[in-house]
């Protein structure tokens, strides 16, 4: 196993509902998170508590991105790592979709993000021969088939054709890729709300997507995880 002592993560939509405990997990294993979100109240309580950095920025172009990282270099002097959280949730039959804007937002969100955050970083990764890129898929991904939410499964699934050719490409340098998949509704506020009490001992502790994401990137020297569903508890 290797050790995130010191290491500096950065975590993109930090200020979203599973990033806490993502970025707790890797405060616990002893490395820097790096918050960005485009809504900077949202992290500048973590960040403070994290002795880090609050970076407001939206992803959605290659130069904001690139803009976003190069404020974590110019505090921390590198990065190296790389979990990326940002992306929109949608619901829908095929057959309600009926303008631009869901596509947009859906596709913009969960895809284009990713690719620009991964620009940003890449290059640095790969001139170390060091890092960790990980990012966030669906079961919908996972399964192939996403009845009554496709465009979002489409959009999830991107994501995991987009990061499964990543790792490919890295073959033979020490940069690795994860990919979590939740296989059921994760435990946030507003899961909650839409599911109910009864539906509450179901849900993936987000602290499990945390510890999923902090094991990916400690592996390496003896194998690799790659894909990570993480399952709903009995």
């Amino acid at each position: 196993m290797r050790s995130l002592h010191d290491d500096v993560i950065v975590i993109t939509g930090a200020g979203g509902s599973i990033a806490g405990a993502v970025a707790d997990a890797f405060r616990e294993a002893g490395a820097r998170p790096a918050l960005i979100d485009r809504n900077e109240v949202r992290i500048t309580a973590p960040a403070a508590a994290y002795s880090s950095i609050a970076v407001a920025a939206d992803m959605s172009t290659m130069a904001s991105a690139a803009a976003a990282i190069e404020q974590v270099r110019e505090r921390f002097g590198h990065v190296d790592g790389l979990v990326h959280l940002v992306g929109e949730l949608s619901s829908g039959r095929v057959q309600d979709i009926g303008d631009d804007e869901a596509y947009t937002e859906v596709f913009d969100s969960n895809v284009r993000t990713l690719v620009n955050a991964v620009a940003a970083v890449l290059p640095e990764f790969l001139e170390r021969d060091h890092g960790f890129i990980g990012g966030m898929a669906s079961v919908e991904a996972w399964d192939g088939v996403a009845a009554g939410s496709a465009l979002f499964g489409a959009a999830k699934s991107a994501v995991s054709s987009y990061l499964r050719s990543l790792d490919k490409e890295l073959a033979g340098t020490d940069v690795n890729v994860g990919i979590c998949f939740p296989m059921g509704y994760v435990d946030t506020a507003s899961n909650r709300r839409a599911l109910g009490r009864r539906y509450r001992q179901s849900l993936i502790d987000p602290r499990m997507i945390g510890a999923a994401f902090v094991t990916a990137a400690s592996w390496g020297d003896g194998g690799r995880l790659v894909e990570m569903p993480v399952y709903p508890p009995r």
